[in-house]
């Protein structure tokens, strides 16, 4: 996987219409093989970016998007 496969798999797989979140939500349990294409294309962008200062913006929306389901289960919420 590249980084353009990467991010792509990124945006589709937090962002996308049947992304991992929603599928979560609507009660289809985690996709093991989307999962793990996640955490690969998360490693390779971790590589890629770990000596910038600065990574796209719509990457960094990513994880901000993630990031407030782990407050909200942490707060016991959900």
């Amino acid at each position: 996987m590249n980084k353009n496969n990467a991010l792509n798999s990124i945006y589709e797989n937090i962002l996308g219409e049947h992304s991992i979140l929603i599928q979560l939500r609507n009660g289809e349990g985690l996709n093991e093989v989307k999962y793990s294409e996640l955490i690969t294309a998360m490693k390779i962008l971790i590589a890629e970016y770990k000596s910038f200062e600065v990574v796209p913006k719509k990457l960094a929306l990513c994880f901000v998007d993630i990031s407030n389901f782990f407050i909200l289960i942490k707060r016991n919420i959900l």
